[in-house]
């Protein structure tokens, strides 16, 4: 049975591009070309996760210290989480100490408005605190 011209995949495979692609011919420059192509989506992923997290720090950031001043320590501690659970790749961040101490006070300022009960709420807190600040 004949295969109709205007069939996409039919067209392809009869495109001598098709037919060098799949060859054994210059795979130097085949693998070449999968390395650059690769090194690139590897480098603009990197990129683009870079400027995310740095937009989140900076957002975080602003919060924390606005907060601070308005001493709602709950967002206090919510915003210094955001900024340390959002790590730049490459180097580190130089407020990252004063939102250490910012989250450390507005933990212990919101935890003790809380009362004498330890909520599951503020365990969480706690507990993410613990594991945020122990690398820093």
């Amino acid at each position: 049975m004949k295969q109709p011209q205007n069939n996409l995949w039919y067209n392809f495979r009869k495109d001598p591009f098709c037919s060098w692609l799949l060859s054994r011919q210059d795979i130097p420059l085949k693998l070449l070309f999968i390395f650059a192509t690769s090194s690139l989506l590897i480098s603009g992923g990197l990129s683009i996760r870079e400027i995310y997290n740095n937009h989140i720090r900076n957002t975080s950031y602003s919060v924390a210290v606005k907060e601070t001043k308005k001493q709602n320590y709950l967002k206090v501690v919510e915003a210094s989480e955001q900024f340390l659970i959002h790590k730049p790749i490459k180097g580190k961040d130089q407020r990252g100490q004063e939102i250490k101490k910012l989250y450390a006070k507005g933990l212990i300022q919101w935890s003790s408005q809380q009362g004498e009960e330890l909520d599951s709420n503020l365990q969480t807190h706690i507990k993410t605190y613990q594991n945020l600040t122990k690398n820093l």
